[in-house]
């Protein structure tokens, strides 16, 4: 009898029940709900995704407001810069004639006497094709000077350099020409004439073409 009851239970089936229940579905039976801080984090992230657009819109608007205000200005600006520019270009025209007119007057002889003076004394058989001149503006003074080396005089006046151009039909009156430069009286006693000259080959039609450099030289 023992071994029978023994046997039986050994038979028996656990009993089985089947879990109907859908987790997603029951209520949060938690202490602290906190699916509530999943929304919180949502609405932050939009909300600060905003304001960062808001921001940049908010700017690029306000520069491109700039950017017209300025366009704007430069429009309105332009006809009074030309016109500025205008007279700025003018005032350095003058402002460069008057230093020339300066200069002119500065020079140690007078131009046209000096002109007239060359024709009447310029040989027959010489032509002159080409005067020009330069004005040669002082060197700036040193800097700096050996130690126990005395100062030395500095002229801060100019140079000048005449420059004739022409062909002749004998050496010998190029040399006439050039004696007669040297005592010229248009370097008022005050500066050093120079008078050299280079003569090219004789051509075709039996002259030599000669340059006569004339420099006046300041007192040193």
């Amino acid at each position: 009898m023992k071994q029978l009851i023994n046997r039986k239970k050994s038979q028996t089936v656990p009993r089985w029940r089947t879990n109907f229940r859908i987790t997603e579905e029951l209520p949060d039976i938690k202490v602290v709900r906190t699916h509530f801080l999943i929304n919180f984090a949502a609405i932050a992230l939009l909300i600060a995704a905003c304001f960062v657009v808001a921001q940049r819109e908010y700017t690029l608007r306000t520069l491109n407001e700039s950017m017209q205000l300025l366009d704007q200005r430069l429009q309105s600006g332009q006809a009074g810069n030309r016109e500025s520019l205008a007279w700025n270009k003018r005032f350095i025209d003058s402002a460069r004639k008057v230093e020339e007119i300066k200069t002119h007057y500065q020079a140690p002889f007078v131009h046209h006497l000096f002109l007239a003076e060359l024709a009447m004394t310029r040989p027959r058989d010489m032509v002159f094709r080409q005067i020009s001149y330069q004005v040669i503006p002082a060197p700036p003074p040193p800097r700096t000077r050996a130690r126990g080396a005395a100062p030395t005089r500095h002229s801060n006046l100019p140079s000048y350099t005449i420059q004739l151009r022409g062909d002749v039909r004998e050496l010998n009156i190029l040399d006439q020409l050039k004696t007669l430069l040297a005592d010229f009286s248009y370097a008022n006693g005050t500066y050093r004439v120079d008078v050299t000259e280079s003569v090219q080959p004789r051509t075709d039609a039996g002259t030599f073409p000669f340059a006569i450099e004339i420099r006046l030289l300041p007192p040193s």
